[in-house]
């Protein structure tokens, strides 16, 4: 597994840096990294959505808008 991810961090190094602008220079700096299960399971997306729906609930009885809703639509993105 390790080598498959490095091997996936190179090829995004390649395409980064065909490309131009800042977004591309920062991604071209982003790294995977290998990590363990229980890493995995405290920073995956079901795990991010689920503390955006907990903050969502909290926040309900409040007159706000649902400001991570996009956030969470992204997040069910991934997830599927």
């Amino acid at each position: 597994m390790g080598r498959s991810i490095e091997l996936t961090t190179l090829g995004h190094r390649r395409h980064y840096r065909a490309q131009e602008g800042l977004e591309y220079w920062l991604r071209l700096r982003l790294d995977a990294i290998p990590v363990s299960k229980s890493g995995y399971n405290r920073m995956s997306a079901p795990a991010q959505r689920m503390m955006i729906r907990r903050i969502q609930a909290i926040m309900s009885p409040l007159p706000v808008r649902k400001p991570l809703a996009k956030a969470e639509r992204n997040l069910e993105r991934v997830e599927n």
